[in-house]
Formats: C-alpha cells, structure tokens, sequence
C-alpha cells in the first residue's frame, strides 16, 4: 500500500535535490511551470494515507520496508490534527521533519497525538537524546491528554477549551512565517523551535526592559532583533539573525505554531 507513495516521494526528492528540478506539470506532458526557486536546501518527505491504521502510526515508513529517504507516514486524519494544532509554518515544518528522523531513526509512538503532545511538551527531546544500538526499542509515553481535552472541550463548546501551544511568542511566530522564502529560514526555525521556555522568558524581560528595541542573543546560533521594518532573516556560517517587528512585544502572547 505505502510502496508506490514512497517511491513516488523519493522520484521527486531526487528530482528536486539531485537533478535540479525546478518545473512540475499538473498532468502528464502537460505545461511545465517553475514553481520551486533556484536555491533549495533540503525537502521533507511526507506521505498521507486515507487508510486510519495503528501500525502507520506507529512505524511509519518502517512497516513498508526499506526507505531510501527518512519520511513522515501518516493518516489524513492525524495530518488535519497537526495543522490544526500547528498552523504555522515553523512549527509544521519542524515537526514534520522531526517525525521523518523519529521513523528513521526507529523511535515509535502508539498514535500520532502522543507524539505531538510530547511535542508541546518538550519536543519530545528526551526520548530523541536516548542512545540506542538498535536493540532498544524507544517508545514515546501517553502524552494526548491535552489535546484530547481540548478537542473535548472544544466539541461541547466549552468556553475555557485552550488549545496546547508551542511556547514560542507570537512576534516570533508571525516573523518566521513572513520569511518563509528566505535563505536559511529551515535552519532558523528548527533553532527557535528548540529554544528552551526559559529563554522566551528572558526575551519578554528584555523586551519590556529595552522597549522592544536591541538585539537579544537567544543562544550561539541565533540572535533576535527588534526592528521597526519588515522581518528578515540573515544566516552566515550556522548563526542565525532573526529581525521581529518590535511592535506590541510587551504584550507578547503565545500562539499555536
């Protein structure tokens, strides 16, 4: 069921990454159109299936046999929970790319949202720094209560249903997905996904102390700045500069991606 996606997927990885292909068609001999820009760094491999089965939760790509490409397996359904619960395009794409190398690198999960509330929770970082010699098998724990909650919440039209968040402050957030097209932007955003809570803590201080205006060293790799204008990235040798309007950053409020 799952060979045919996953070669398909692999054809047009290849196709992009190591035949330079920038023109798809959307039928066959049809037109061709440039829709990708000259410079493409990497791809993240995701197939979706129709079929609601527990093993593709559970081992992905994995149960289909060999992969040539670390790949992201899923239903539909837990597809439309992710982008539901992560609507911006930081945050999917990290998190996609991190279940590409969680199937990859053999870590399983009973369901998709066990993975995803992990994911809020810690990035599901612990289990990830786990080493293993392919002996032990690494399991991500029950972690779906909240967004088991939250959907409950949600369809008794519950007032207080709060949909579970990243923690990344929503300036932040809105500048990423301003810059989505910008070079260095995946390694930007996988550096502000796995900033620990403590330093956004550290951003509100220094936003309010420095009336949203400076620079603030988030760690090694990247640096926010406040600017007036619109929100940019540079990226030179791994280090990351991320501009965010400073506008409302005293009112900063997390958001879900």
């Amino acid at each position: 069921m799952l060979g045919k996606a996953l070669d398909q997927t692999d054809r047009a990885a290849t196709y992009i990454l190591d035949e330079d292909g920038r023109a798809f068609s959307l039928k066959q001999r049809g037109k061709m159109r440039e829709i990708l820009p000259a410079d493409v760094s990497g791809v993240t491999s995701i197939v979706v299936t129709f079929e609601r089965m527990d093993p593709i939760a559970t081992y992905g790509a994995a149960i289909a046999g060999s992969v040539k490409r670390p790949t992201w397996v899923l239903g539909i359904s837990d597809l439309l929970m992710v982008a539901d619960l992560l609507p911006n395009p930081a945050a999917f794409h990290h998190y996609a790319r991190l279940r590409a190398a969680m199937s990859d690198d053999g870590v399983i999960a009973a369901c998709e949202s066990d993975v995803l509330g992990s994911y809020f929770y810690d990035r599901v970082q612990p289990v990830l720094a786990q080493e293993s010699d392919g002996q032990v098998v690494r399991i991500v724990g029950y972690s779906s209560g909240r967004i088991n909650r939250y959907y409950s919440n949600r369809e008794m039209e519950i007032a207080a249903a709060e949909a579970p968040t990243t923690g990344v402050p929503s300036n932040v957030a809105v500048a990423l997905r301003a810059t989505s097209d910008s070079a260095g932007w995946a390694q930007c955003a996988e550096v502000v996904m796995l900033l620990e809570p403590a330093t956004w803590t550290k951003w509100k201080r220094f936003a309010r102390r420095h009336k949203g205006k400076g620079e603030f060293k988030a760690n090694e790799r990247l640096t926010i700045i406040a600017c007036d204008g619109q929100p940019f990235i540079e990226s030179v040798d791994g280090v990351s500069r991320l501009g965010v309007n400073r506008a409302g950053e005293s009112s900063v409020k997390a958001q879900h991606g």
